[in-house]
């Protein structure tokens, strides 16, 4: 996230578990920080499922490669196995994950992911949860739970506002620097039915469906016209300083914390609850540092044809591949990724594309 005279944000991570259709807000902010790894070279294809992660992955260490897998299950045999294991009411939403964050070309590292499988799954259908963290404003925000047993949109909804109280109440009575911690928040609840996504900030969800991108969220950027509407309607003001920031200062209109920037950076959520079809196949998370410079339909492109190339671990690979390619094309921020795969591709056929 960009932010004027933003410093490194940290937390520790939160983990949570309930009944089915209750609903978990976690907010976990963990940085990571290093070099810049300006001196890095990815002049290789940025496209290809085929470049070598291997050798670029040991040599962005100094760098903050953060990244995390997992496999639900790692085969169809273990699929089956733990569906007859869990009985008929717990079935598995995905088949596996991944996720990748760089510090790439800032100072500090400020995005953070959290990935919680079965985090809900107690006496009915299993819940996957994963979530894109883009903190700013300097000293470190604390991870919080909530839950509430309600409808998803409105427990989503409950849950983003309990934790933007929590830290509004903790910067009334703190110093001037906890007043202008905050971050934006991008979760997504992936059940065998349906997918809850909940959005505060400029954070994005693309859900690839039958080849065509499907976006879950809307970036709430300054320049959004309902959103400069509801800042300029609360006393705010929008300013071209460097890009549309709020009060020339933060480059999103929505997020949790900024207590300086209340009224106008609010922290409500928009929610979206779509329903899974058989041509779901994967759901990409990303930082704005991804979106800025690689557009939907190319990421779910590269993903779709690294998932397909066979590549192990596979969700974790697309996603390096997605963070190298924003690095490629420039991207100034931390760049964090999640894929998440919602059934095996198809392989992809010798001698071309199918």
């Amino acid at each position: 996230m960009e932010t004027e005279g933003a410093s490194t944000m940290r937390s520790r991570p939160s983990t949570g578990s309930t009944r089915r259709r209750r609903a978990v807000s976690s907010l976990s902010i963990r940085g990571r920080s290093g070099n810049g790894g300006d001196g890095e070279d990815f002049s290789e294809s940025a496209t290809e499922p085929g470049s070598s992660f291997e050798s670029w992955s040991s040599s962005s260490s100094s760098s903050s490669l953060s990244s995390s897998s997992a496999t639900s299950p790692k085969s169809d045999s273990d699929r089956t196995r733990l569906a007859a294991e869990a009985g008929p009411g717990d079935a598995v939403p995905c088949v596996s994950h991944g996720s990748v964050s760089v510090i790439g070309r800032r100072r500090e590292m400020e995005d953070a992911v959290t990935l919680a499988p079965a985090f809900l799954s107690l006496g009915g259908p299993r819940y996957d949860f994963f979530g894109v963290f883009d903190g700013h404003g300097g000293a470190s925000m604390e991870t919080r739970s909530v839950v509430s047993e309600m409808e998803w949109r409105e427990a989503m909804e409950t849950c983003f506002l309990k934790v933007d109280e929590e830290v509004t109440a903790r910067a009334i009575t703190g110093s001037d620097s906890e007043r202008m911690v905050g971050s934006t928040a991008l979760v997504a609840v992936v059940g065998v039915a349906c997918i809850m996504v909940a959005n505060c900030g400029d954070s994005r969800a693309v859900l690839s469906r039958g080849g065509v991108p499907v976006p879950l969220s809307s970036d709430h950027k300054p320049g959004r016209p309902d959103e400069r509407e509801r800042v300029e309607a609360a006393g705010g003001r929008v300013f071209d300083w460097g890009g549309l920031r709020v009060c020339g200062v933060l480059a999103t209109s929505r997020s949790i914390g900024d207590h300086y920037l209340k009224p106008y950076v609010i922290p409500d959520p928009e929610v979206t609850v779509t329903a899974r079809t058989e041509a779901d196949e994967f759901l990409i998370l990303g930082s704005d540092g991804l979106w800025d410079v690689v557009p939907n339909e190319l990421a779910c492109a590269v993903a779709r044809r690294s998932l397909a190339s066979g590549r192990a671990p596979g969700a974790e690979a697309a996603a390096a591949l997605l963070v190298k390619l924003a690095i490629f094309r420039g991207s100034a921020d931390n760049v964090t990724a999640v894929v998440v795969e919602l059934r095996r591709p198809r392989p992809t056929p010798r001698g071309g594309c199918s």
